[in-house]
């Protein structure tokens, strides 16, 4: 039998695991942006007469396409290694709504941080590792705190980081 609030090492670990995974995935389509903008590759588009709408649009839609294909795959394995933590009721629901939620806030997060780059290899040393310790450190504060036997306080400063963190979500 399984209670909710029993300590899970591997749904912790699984956790970071899946997290660290999905969180290198936003940078990569903001690194793609500012080689598109170095190249002056959007500029020769708008030339050609692609409307810059048109031209996020598309790039969302295929980022989107690329994100929910990792999510739809994690899904998959999460419920072929019949992962206990998933495996209670709502939880894959949950779970499903969160990627739902969370991969167009994240390509919307990434392509903004792409307007703070003028060089791609500055975007692509530091985009990862802000993806990376911006949703990490949040998810151990709360597991901390969640562990000392400070569930409430956790539970407020995990409702706090989801709000205000969006590469946090996937952790909490």
């Amino acid at each position: 039998e399984t209670t909710l609030n029993h300590f899970s090492g591997s749904a912790f670990g699984g956790t970071i695991l899946l997290g660290m995974a999905l969180a290198f995935i936003p940078p990569a389509f903001a690194m793609v942006e500012v080689r598109m903008r170095v190249d002056k590759m959007k500029s020769l588009m708008r030339i050609s007469g692609v409307r810059m709408n048109t031209y996020w649009a598309a790039a969302a839609f295929v980022d989107t396409l690329h994100y929910t294909f990792v999510a739809v795959m994690s899904i998959v394995i999460l419920l072929a290694f019949q992962v206990e933590s998933v495996m209670q009721p709502g939880a894959i629901v949950s779970l499903i709504l969160l990627f739902i939620f969370y991969i167009p806030v994240n390509i919307l997060l990434a392509y903004n941080l792409s307007f703070l780059f003028k060089k791609i290899e500055s975007s692509e040393s530091t985009l990862p590792n802000v993806f990376m310790w911006v949703s990490f450190l949040p998810f151990m504060v709360v597991a901390t705190l969640d562990m000392t036997a400070h569930p409430e306080a956790s539970k407020i400063v995990h409702y706090i980081f989801t709000i205000l963190d969006p590469p946090y979500a996937v952790y909490g």
